[in-house]
């Protein structure tokens, strides 16, 4: 049983209208929904540039290092595909179509969107090691090269080895 306690200004009795739970419930769906699934690029089509490193990954301070593959391709149209695989088992895949981007970690059970304008701290160690190879400072080549990315506030820390 519910009590009223006490009255409220503008009158009515209390009860919350068909109409209000329906609106809740609207916003609630909205804002729960799943992101989308990644696209299927085919990088092996005319028009995409493809890299491959191995490299060193560690997850947070103090935590195992694993020993990992790297592949990323960019077409001429900006359409990014990053890939970091440990044994034929994808650690993250991140892609990036126009400005959105999708970060999926299939370990960590964690699939991340958004955009490139004003994500700051959401982005992730991974998107920003896509968004340094699709747009390498000063237009440098990475064949050949390292590079060595890490979060000082959790410790993770990606180094990786471009073939030439």
């Amino acid at each position: 049983m519910v009590k009223n306690i006490g009255n409220r200004k503008g009158g009515g009795d209390g009860r919350v209208t068909f109409g209000a739970c329906v609106a809740l419930a609207a916003l609630i769906l909205i804002g729960c929904r799943t992101p989308p699934p990644l696209e299927t690029f085919d990088t092996s089509g005319p028009g995409w540039k493809e890299l491959h490193a191995q490299g060193i990954w560690r997850s947070e301070t103090g935590g195992t290092e694993l020993v990992i593959e790297v592949a990323f391709a960019k077409h001429t149209d900006g359409r990014t595909h990053f890939q970091a695989i440990k044994e034929a088992f994808p650690l993250t895949t991140v892609q990036i179509v126009g400005e959105r981007w999708v970060v999926h970690e299939p370990l960590r059970k964690r699939r991340r969107t958004g955009g490139l304008e004003g994500a700051g701290k959401s982005r992730s160690l991974w998107l920003s090691v896509a968004l340094r190879l699709r747009d390498p400072p000063g237009n440098a080549a990475v064949e050949g090269r390292a590079i060595v990315l890490e979060d000082a506030g959790t410790g993770e820390r990606l180094e990786l080895h471009f073939e030439p």
